[in-house]
């Protein structure tokens, strides 16, 4: 069934191709360590079959399922992706708060808008408009101070996860 479904669609199963272990073929194993069978697979276009590198079974990882989770090593080129410009939050809140520090960044932005007015062609307005604003924000109105990330993974976390470790080997 699976076979079919997979020639039909121009898959391949890339954890078959390589010769392991059977410890690391593996993918269920029943309760009480009866059966083992390989039910879990890693399906791959087979166009990219040649970019994997190896699949196979962890056996020994901790995480609550009967199955094992099934590591496949591929070789990707990715085409470079361009970070996009980083750009500056401002403190807006502080308009609103402040207002001398509103007035001073209107007058600047009134000020910077006279350029405006000799120019007749719309994308020149529109950048100078930009400009302008961007100017007097950066001069006038406070940057937003970064958010500090709260860590993940804690302390008790870790506490859980070696006594979840101890209650599988101790049966």
């Amino acid at each position: 069934m699976l076979v079919g479904w997979c020639q039909e669609n121009d898959l391949v199963v890339a954890n078959t191709w390589f010769e392991n272990h059977p410890r690391r073929k593996w993918t269920w194993i029943s309760p009480g360590d009866k059966y083992r069978n390989q039910i879990d697979y890693v399906l791959i276009q087979s166009r990219f079959r040649n970019a994997v590198l190896s699949a196979k079974t962890m056996p020994g990882a901790d995480y609550g399922s009967d199955h094992n989770p099934v590591v496949c090593k591929v070789h990707a080129k990715l085409k470079a992706l361009k970070k996009p410009k980083h750009q500056m939050k401002y403190n807006l809140k502080a308009l609103n708060k402040d207002p001398d520090l509103r007035n001073k960044f209107t007058i600047d932005v009134k000020n910077k808008f006279e350029a405006l007015e000799a120019c007749t062609a719309e994308e020149r307005q529109w950048e100078i408009l930009k400009d302008s604003i961007e100017k007097a924000a950066e001069e006038n109105i406070p940057k937003q101070p970064k958010r500090e990330h709260k860590k993940w993974m804690t302390q008790s976390i870790l506490d859980k996860m070696a006594l979840r470790q101890k209650a599988k080997q101790d049966p």
